[in-house]
């Protein structure tokens, strides 16, 4: 995400380099040379200087375009994976989980301001990922494809079973982005004793993976597999809108 505070402040410095140039340039130039007069030179240091700030000026324009593009964008999938989602249960009728609870959460579910607030929503999700499969509880990871580094995680709330649920997950980022590249025309693969679903966003550098457990009784999970990856999409366009900087409170990231 591009850093629009960090923006303002490279275009707020040079604004003032560039400012105290351009006042400067009569009291810096007092004398011609034999080709050009001096009033020719502080006329072309002035138009060097005021041309410089018309460039500064059309970058940050730049960058904040790009900025609010991307914000729009976001938002637009937001819209479609909250469609996505009602869709999925309106699939499940064997769940009984009313359509009317679902969009009444995403109603609530707010870009939001804060971590903890990021988090209250990721518990949200997988809270009702849990209700769906019947399990005791789900996982979020979320990774940097390019680097393999972990940007966040989640598990729903374990109580006194929560250190010994996380050991089960300590898995290799390498491996797991292996594995999505190997399988992500199927959107979910195995591993070990738990089934992984992926956002299926192809536009970002970064992938939501959820967490199931499954036994044989259900492995496949193929009737909630729409709405498993529907949530891993959520949990993804939420991520970045929350670490875009046109979200963020003022002074905090």
């Amino acid at each position: 995400m591009l850093n629009i505070q960090k923006t303002r402040a490279i275009l707020a410095l040079n604004f003032i380099c560039l400012f105290i140039l351009i006042i400067s340039v009569p009291f810096l130039i007092q004398h011609g040379t034999k080709w050009f007069s001096e009033e020719t030179i502080e006329t072309f240091f002035l138009f060097a200087g005021l041309s410089a700030l018309v460039y500064l000026f059309s970058q940050y324009d730049y960058y904040v375009g790009k900025q609010q593009q991307e914000t729009l964008y976001l938002n637009a999938k937001l819209k479609t994976q909250e469609r996505e989602l009602l869709d999925a249960f309106q699939h499940l009728g064997k769940v009984n989980v009313q359509v009317s609870m679902i969009r009444t959460l995403l109603e609530k579910t707010k870009v939001p301001k804060t971590k903890n607030q990021l988090k209250s929503v990721y518990g949200e999700l997988l809270s009702l990922v849990s209700s769906i499969t019947h399990k005791k509880f789900a996982y979020l990871r979320i990774i940097n494809l390019e680097n393999a580094r972990t940007l966040d995680e989640f598990l729903t709330d374990l109580g006194g079973n929560r250190n010994e649920i996380m050991e089960k997950f300590k898995i290799g980022n390498n491996e797991l982005i292996r594995k999505f590249k190997k399988n992500q025309k199927g959107r979910n693969s195995d591993w070990n004793d738990f089934r992984v679903f992926y956002s299926s966003s192809s536009n970002f550098s970064i992938k939501a993976f959820v967490f199931v457990p499954c036994d044989e009784s259900s492995r496949s999970y193929e009737e909630e597999r729409n709405f498993l990856q529907a949530v891993a999409n959520q949990c993804e366009i939420i991520y970045l809108l929350f670490n875009s900087q046109f979200y963020q409170p003022s002074g905090k990231f």
